[in-house]
């Protein structure tokens, strides 16, 4: 998201930060690794605390392009770090199909 704002002050590296968490957290229970409780959990601080935590309208085909530019995209795959079962266990996910990240970021 950054890159597709090019890096300005409209959206801060935090917020983005804020955003990703949410959105692994959304990802993470589409994948059915965490309950939809444990991930309310994580939505609920980040909008708590007044940071991003929906994405913003009309960018979700761009940010999935830019996808693909990202450090964790290898071997033509996107990574992500995924909740497991309990706060606070993760795992490398590399199975998210495209359909399921359009649902997830369309959904937030």
């Amino acid at each position: 998201m950054e890159s597709h704002f090019g890096y300005s002050k409209k959206y801060t590296h935090g917020q983005c930060v804020a955003l990703g968490i949410v959105l692994a957290a959304r990802t993470s229970r589409e994948a059915g690794y965490i309950s939809e409780q444990q991930m309310n959990v994580i939505v609920d601080y980040v909008k708590a605390s007044g940071l991003l935590w929906r994405m913003p309208k009309g960018i979700v085909s761009k940010i999935i392009k830019l996808m693909a530019y990202d450090k964790k995209f290898v071997k033509g795959r996107s990574r992500f770090v995924l909740l497991k079962k309990e706060l606070g266990k993760v795992l490398v996910c590399e199975k998210i199909t495209t359909e399921q990240l359009k649902k997830v970021i369309s959904n937030s």
